[in-house]
């Protein structure tokens, strides 16, 4: 697909942009997984030191968004040095186009960009997301029970059958950061 995927900080869209972003939207399985679109705004909106979103646009449309959190706004199993991955989303009109996985990668660097002192970035996807699993799969990220071979990420515990864990270590080799 023509065109380069471009990732703005949430706090910097408009009050038009922000309305164009709630009309996004997502199968209503992916809703389920990883929150809707207005979810996602309305955690950015109640953005503070831990919480950061970032929107991706692809050729002056807005297509998706992601949040990450650090502690004390993470899950509780995240550790004060980590943060974590939230609801990372692409509208249902670009989908199959591998912006997400293009997406991804965007979002890890401007997340290591703004907190350099973290030391894992870690996350969990329901072990039917199928969309999710390809783009971290893809990103040589660990699946459920799953070791990687690359050197970006270790495995964790799965925190039950029904989830797959994953940990980028920001001292491992080639990092993202």
């Amino acid at each position: 697909m023509p065109g380069r995927l471009e990732i703005v900080e949430f706090s910097a869209l408009s009050n038009k942009q922000r309305k164009e972003l709630a009309a996004l939207r997502v199968s209503e399985q992916q809703e389920i997984f990883g929150g809707s679109f207005s979810d996602s705004i309305n955690a950015c909106e109640a953005e503070g030191a831990a919480l950061r979103g970032w929107v991706f646009a692809f050729q002056d449309a807005l297509v998706g968004m992601v949040v990450f959190k650090r502690p004390p706004l993470s899950p509780d199993w995240v550790a004060p040095t980590d943060m974590s991955i939230h609801g990372l989303k692409i509208d249902l009109r670009w989908q199959g186009n591998a912006l997400g996985k293009e997406a991804f990668v965007l979002a890890v660097d401007a997340a290591a960009q703004t907190w350099p002192d973290v030391k894992n970035l870690v996350l969990t996807v329901d072990a039917d997301n199928a969309a999710a699993l390809s783009i971290y799969e893809d990103s040589e990220w660990p699946t459920a029970d799953q070791s990687l071979t690359g050197g970006l990420a270790k495995s964790t515990e799965c925190e039950s059958g029904s989830r797959a864990s994953a940990r980028w270590n920001s001292a491992e080799p080639d990092c993202l950061g």
